[in-house]
């Protein structure tokens, strides 16, 4: 390029800056909705994305579910041996009927039974037959759902073990010291960690009882209900614990609504 050739160039580009700028404009312009396409695009997907992701999640969470409930199931094939395939109890094993406790009381007893405070003391022959029986249990909560499950209300299974005689009138009486946990009905009360009774057989009731009063069970200081229990149980007499368990298990012949 001769030298007048070039100084003409730069005598063009010096009188013309803005063709610079325009050039520029349009190429921003036209990259513009390209990009404003691309962040509808991801905005578009993100909840896919995390729909998705959710629905890994509940799966994940389902299939772990499944799994608890599988081994407690295997579990579970171990404790019907004693208190029957459903929750029925089984008197000749000492195993009560299971079948219409809630799923928190449930779990409660398992974890005694494992941190030892059920079991433990010696004259307790079958809780301590029990407890290697919890320390099985790996998952509590699901083995405590598959118990509360058993489709066994009350009035349904025959009784396993010999009727206790007694007075069922003087037993009613005595329950009015019972209510203000078990309820009227004896359904009991999650608020005070109270079981469902309503219908347990009377021999258990009997024995329980009789181990309060002795302090078979509720010795530990730190089962706060066991504790309770034998507070109220010392004063009862032979007879007034076998009236108090005719009464209790012929409460389960009323039309009562299972707790939660």
């Amino acid at each position: 390029m001769s030298e007048e050739d070039h100084q003409f160039s730069q005598a063009q580009q010096a009188t013309h800056p803005a063709r610079k700028i325009v050039f520029g404009s349009l190429i921003s312009l036209s990259v513009l909705p390209i990009a404003m396409l691309l962040i509808a695009v991801l905005w578009s997907v993100k909840p896919m994305i995390k729909q998705s992701s959710a629905q890994n999640d509940t799966a994940q969470e389902s299939a772990a579910t499944n799994g608890h409930v599988k081994g407690a199931l295997i579990n579970f094939a171990t404790c019907a041996t004693c208190h029957g395939v459903n929750g029925e109890g089984n008197a000749k094993m000492h195993a009560p009927r299971i079948a219409d406790l809630p799923p928190w009381y449930v779990k409660a007893q398992l974890e005694k039974f494992q941190n030892g405070l059920r079991g433990v003391n010696p004259t307790d022959v079958y809780g301590q037959t029990m407890r290697p029986m919890a320390m099985q249990v790996q998952d509590v909560d699901a083995m405590a759902k598959i118990v509360s499950d058993l489709e066994g209300h009350r009035g349904r299974f025959a009784p396993t073990g010999p009727v206790i005689t007694g007075n069922v009138d003087h037993g009613r009486v005595l329950y009015a010291q019972c209510v203000a946990c078990h309820g009227v009905n004896g359904l009991g009360e999650r608020g005070v960690k109270s079981p469902t009774i309503a219908g347990q057989e009377s021999w258990y009731v009997q024995q329980q009882l009789m181990n309060f009063r002795s302090g078979t069970r509720g010795i530990s200081t730190a089962d706060r209900e066991g504790n309770l229990m034998r507070i109220i149980v010392a004063p009862l007499s032979d007879a007034d614990i076998a009236d108090l368990a005719i009464f209790v298990n012929a409460m389960g012949n009323k039309k009562t609504v299972t707790p939660q």
